[in-house]
């Protein structure tokens, strides 16, 4: 069981009117049948492999959409942030496992109901479900126009994505944002071998857009800025 009260304390006023959207006409059971899940960073919330028989209401935290496209090499593809539905595109697709695997990011919060609570709900709230349908479809067209086609991507625009998105969810505007990470870590997380990001980097450094040290990258506010207008004039963000 859990009190929305609870849940709408902890969450910003623009997430607080969409769950009180979502929730207005929801049945009594909902609360009282459904659990709030606590998940801290490096946990795995659903995997491929796993039945699909409960439904996650994302309330706080970032959470990680994983692929494994080469043999023991892993995509992180996708961030999702608040307020989002997991496991809705398996229930009105009728699909018995979890399309898609994700880990925590940092240390979430998320709402759990099971499949056929969540199913008798929607057919008798037309409320919940347009807004859970149009949660979908933005994050679907999200997913096809952004994360998915940088599979394709060659390593200098991966690493050049994933640098730029590191530097957005850092917050710390108008200040040096530094990457400690190993090469080999890079290697994981943007998907290539660390030769290639090795070339890459350097790269990234002779056109200006970062400055290299010893398994470090620092990104100033200039080179963010300049960053951002090449992704946005490449239409890869």
């Amino acid at each position: 069981m859990f009190i929305l009260s609870d849940v709408l304390a902890i969450v910003s006023a623009d997430d607080r009117q969409l769950l009180l959207n979502l929730f207005e006409n929801a049945p009594a059971y909902i609360t009282e049948c459904s659990v709030i899940k606590t998940l801290l960073p490096g946990q795995t919330l659903i995997t491929t492999d796993q039945k699909a028989d409960r439904i996650f209401i994302h309330i706080t935290g970032q959470l990680l959409g994983i692929d494994t496209f080469e043999p023991d090499i892993i995509y992180n593809f996708m961030e999702f942030h608040p307020v989002n539905i997991i496991g809705e595109f398996e229930a009105f697709s009728n699909k018995r496992n979890y399309q898609i695997n994700i880990s925590i990011k940092s240390k979430s919060i998320l709402i759990v109901i099971t499949m056929k609570d969540f199913l008798n709900w929607m057919q008798c709230d037309i409320k919940a479900l347009n807004i859970i349908t149009r949660l979908l479809a933005l994050k679907l067209s999200s997913e096809s126009k952004v994360a998915r086609g940088n599979l394709f991507l060659i390593s200098y625009d991966r690493l050049l994505i994933y640098i730029y998105n590191y530097c957005t969810n850092s917050n710390n505007d108008g200040q040096i944002i530094i990457i400690n990470k190993k090469r080999s870590e890079l290697a994981d997380e943007v998907a290539f071998c660390e030769k290639t990001i090795n070339r890459a980097v350097n790269k990234l450094v002779s056109d200006g857009f970062i400055s290299s040290g010893r398994n470090s990258i620092k990104i100033s506010p200039n080179q963010f800025s300049l960053i951002k207008e090449t992704l946005e004039l490449r239409q890869l963000i």
